[in-house]
């Protein structure tokens, strides 16, 4: 065999290396983060409304944004793409001119309201093999644990967040967690039916008064 040897480093080398990150537009916050968010992982920002969620993921996005490296940012709130992208004007970090061929935002809400989640997942996958993005926002979902499931079950949380990140990298189709949906409540709703049965008893004991 012919070329130059390759070497490979050790486990404890590769231990060493600093994972790829992306950085979030806010210097402090990527001091904290070691350099920013972790590249090809799936980041969930959480919080009340008004704390800056929307504002974070967009500020990640103009500061990672170029034509080579696109964004596409899918927005499902109720207000409509064009009256966030007024807000976002007023902040330092807006540019213009990276909305021409840079980042793309595809407003959902409509959508999921009118035609429902199936409708709107399969829209994210046109879009996304169209644009072939380098980061996806999807500004917002929310969850409720009812129960309290995740937070009394750790084993629990940690599948809920594998089965998140599994649909988001679209290793599980979405379909086949609506169908399983589905099927779960057709089955909660299930009863067994019992045939009305009634006897008169007309005869008396010989105790009775």
């Amino acid at each position: 065999l012919c070329g130059q040897a390759r070497t490979h480093p050790s486990p404890e080398g590769l231990m060493n290396t600093p994972a790829p990150r992306i950085s979030t537009g806010v210097p402090l916050l990527d001091s904290l983060l070691h350099g920013g968010l972790p590249r090809g992982s799936v980041s969930v920002v959480s919080g009340p409304p008004g704390s800056g969620k929307t504002i974070l993921a967009q500020q990640l996005s103009f500061a990672n944004a170029r034509p080579d490296a696109k964004v596409l940012s899918f927005n499902t709130l109720s207000e409509p793409t064009a009256k966030t992208l007024r807000y976002l004007q007023s902040f330092a970090f807006f540019d213009a001119g990276q909305l021409e061929d840079s980042i793309a935002f595809v407003d959902l809400g409509s959508i999921l309201r009118s035609d429902g989640l199936a409708e709107a997942s399969s829209l994210m996958m046109r879009h996304r093999k169209a644009v072939q993005p380098s980061i996806v926002i999807v500004d917002s979902f929310q969850f409720s644990d009812v129960f309290r499931t995740l937070e009394l079950n750790p084993s629990e949380k940690q599948r809920f967040v594998s089965y998140l990140y599994d649909v988001v990298a679209q290793k599980v189709p979405v379909e086949q967690l609506l169908e399983s949906r589905r099927h779960l409540n057709h089955s909660a709703n299930l009863k067994v039916e019992v045939a009305t049965r009634m006897q008169f008893d007309t005869t008396s004991s010989s105790h009775s008064s």
